[in-house]
């Protein structure tokens, strides 16, 4: 059998030989105090920069970011700073917005109340001498009520763009010999600059005409100013997020839908120096099966050969690696991605482990606030036998066990649970010696299954080829009297 190494948020089980961490949930402590951790997520090189823009470390909602790093010890991310302006305040959302590239952290902070209620700011980190230090802090010069400068960032080396959507604005600003000046204000229709801005000078990408539109740009050395080239029509994700797009050098990539349309595309666009005109070519299309609008792209990740798109309504991550497109089940808004790992939110999957199943239920929010997660690593091959299934996102020191069945199904609350179970008809339970697992201190367990021996009510039998079968974790929890919960449910047919 196959031994994987498996670390979520800090506990490590040492298998008998050396292999790699799979799955790993990243839990900044306590969590309580960073609500809306993984709204936002960028990694570059071996770290990862994670966002809770509703974290009330210093002030309700007043936002902090995260900065991990991957251990080559452990071969897991450990915490390595929280990023935090000294003079943060409550409602400030610092981390509804940011970039980072790896040596620096431009993030923006929508509510913040300088100058004027809710008129934004935004501050600029870099790493000196292996400390993270603030270096700038911007402002517009014209601040205005509700204006959420730096609802947007983008950093393109010593030129920075936000956007103001309460301002119907965007700006950009320039690194000088006596320090960072705004050189450039770019006005335009209602919500301009809102949640979507890229920067790749002398090119500017800024969402705005209607919910769908971003506004191309281009800067004129000889007027001196932008001008107004192009709109391209983007993706809508659901109510309350943004299209997404980014320049890679001089290509500015994104994520398109067709109404009537089953299909998900990413796209790339490129200005033709000679005419003016900007040219659209594809690069990747998924199909999701629905032509619903709340079944959106939210985040894509292109990287190589491989593109990965998030359909967060799906629960699905699919990437496509240049011979097919394979599936995921993920839940998250934002990823990235690196050359080794790709980051969902607050969990963390090694790209040469093998996620397998597909998702069937989600799981009810447990006292963490969140709903359990099941994922199974390994393969799907019954002759190859080597599977194991992995709870996340559990309470801390909480206990319980695996269960399955050949059978999907729903039932709400099922014997007065806070959860819904997902199995049906004849449901075995993984209840043998050591097999009743507790959470620990880190919210999760795990468990190699042996297909010779898949548990039944009446017995033990052998999985077979062509069979389906679904799988969950139910465990305990204080939510806030004794109750017990249940994780998403997940299918595996095997072959």
């Amino acid at each position: 059998m196959k031994i994987y190494l498996l670390c979520l948020a800090g506990l490590l089980l040492v298998p008998e030989t050396q292999a790699q961490v799979c799955v790993q949930t990243l839990r900044p402590e306590p969590i309580s105090d960073f609500e809306a951790f993984g709204f936002k997520v960028d990694a570059a090189g071996d770290q990862v920069a994670i966002s809770a823009p509703q974290a009330s470390r210093t002030a309700l909602g007043a936002g902090a970011v995260t900065l991990w790093e991957l251990s080559p010890l452990t071969d897991r991310f450990e915490l390595l700073v929280v990023v935090e302006p000294f003079d943060l305040e409550a409602g400030d959302s610092f981390g509804k917005s940011f970039e980072f590239d790896g040596t620096s952290l431009l993030v923006g902070a929508p509510g913040a109340d300088d100058g004027a209620l809710n008129a934004g700011a935004a501050y600029l980190f870099e790493e000196v001498g292996g400390v993270w230090v603030e270096t700038q802090k911007f402002l517009p010069v014209d601040p205005i009520v509700d204006g959420a400068f730096g609802d947007a960032v983008d950093l393109d080396g010593d030129r920075a763009a936000f956007g103001a959507p309460g301002a119907d604005a965007a700006y950009v600003f320039e690194r000088t010999s006596s320090g960072w000046i705004e050189s450039s204000k770019l006005e335009g229709p209602s919500t301009f600059g809102a949640g979507v801005i890229a920067l790749s000078w002398p090119f500017l990408a800024v969402r705005g005409e209607t919910g769908m539109g971003c506004r191309l740009h281009t800067f004129d050395t000889l007027l001196d100013e932008w001008i107004h080239e192009a709109t391209i029509f983007v993706a809508v994700a659901s109510p309350g997020t943004h299209p997404v797009l980014r320049f890679e050098g001089p290509d500015l990539i994104y994520a398109a839908w067709a109404a009537n349309n089953s299909t998900r595309q990413i796209r790339s666009t490129r200005r033709d120096s000679t005419s003016g005109s900007w040219n659209n070519s594809f690069i990747a299309v998924v199909n999701v099966g629905t032509n619903s609008p709340t079944v959106q792209v939210t985040d894509f990740e292109t990287l190589g050969g491989e593109i990965d798109f998030s359909v967060p309504a799906q629960s699905i991550v699919y990437r496509d690696k240049g011979s097919g497109i394979e599936s995921e089940p993920v839940v998250h808004r934002s990823m990235s991605a690196t050359d080794s790992h790709l980051f969902a939110g607050d969990q963390v999957f090694r790209k040469d482990c093998n996620l397998i199943g597909d998702r069937t239920c989600s799981g009810v929010p447990n006292s963490t606030g969140e709903g359990g997660e099941i994922h199974a690593l390994g393969s799907a091959s019954v002759a190859v036998n080597s599977v194991t299934l992995v709870a996340s996102r559990l309470p801390e020191q909480a206990f319980g066990f695996f269960i399955a069945s050949q059978a999907g199904g729903f039932t709400a609350n099922p014997g007065g649970s806070q959860g819904n179970l997902c199995l049906a008809g004849e449901i075995g339970r993984y209840v043998g010696p050591g097999q009743v697992m507790s959470s620990a201190a880190n919210g999760y367990f795990s468990l190699d299954l042996d297909l010779d021996l898949m548990p039944t009510p009446t017995g033990f039998v052998p999985a077979a080829a062509g069979q389906s079968w679904t799988f969950q974790a139910w465990h305990r929890d204080q939510n806030p009297t004794p109750t017990s919960n249940f994780t998403s449910g997940l299918r595996v047919v095997f072959q």
